[in-house]
């Protein structure tokens, strides 16, 4: 118990806890506000810290007209609680023409929400969500990245196939 008391006047010590207290007091009660509780709830939400991203979801979800699509949840810190701050769904415009394309975009689906769920939650982890051209160079990147990624992968099955091709 002692042990548990001298952590915590540390604690208060290193955060200042004690003069911050004093300082919203002290002010309160030069404006003498009507609702104290409120006041101070004000105060305090001035001094916490600015909200950041603390995870992305994304999930498979159907449209209006059966077809699946990829819905992304923002979820930030605000004093200290993880809130939904935003969601967007994306629907294709293409009408669905049988079922190849159906499965192709069952694929991208798929894949959105897993690079949704992973990277993309990974590499917007602790950003301002307020600060739009930091978040969109991390996705600029992101994306340039695959894309590459991809480029490769399409040279590489080119090369096999010239290969594979002179050999017979």
């Amino acid at each position: 118990r002692y042990q548990n008391r001298k952590e915590a006047v540390e604690f208060y010590r290193l955060n200042g806890v004690k003069e911050t207290l004093e300082a919203a007091l002290n002010e309160m009660f030069q404006l003498r506000p009507g609702d104290v509780n409120g006041y101070l709830a004000e105060y305090f939400l001035k001094l916490s810290t600015p909200p950041r991203i603390s995870r992305l979801r994304g999930s498979k979800i159907y449209d209006a007209r059966g077809q699946p699509s990829i819905q992304a949840d923002v979820f930030c810190t605000i004093c200290n609680l993880e809130k939904s701050t935003s969601s967007a769904s994306v629907s294709s415009c293409l009408p669905p023409e049988g079922m190849s394309l159906y499965q192709d975009r069952t694929h991208h689906v798929t894949t959105a929400a897993q690079w949704i769920n992973e990277d993309l939650s990974d590499e917007l982890k602790d950003q301002d969500p307020c600060d739009q051209s930091e978040v969109d160079r991390r996705l600029s990147n992101f994306f340039k990245a695959r894309l590459q990624e991809d480029k490769d992968i399409q040279e590489m099955e080119k090369q096999r196939s010239l290969t594979s091709t002179k050999q017979e």
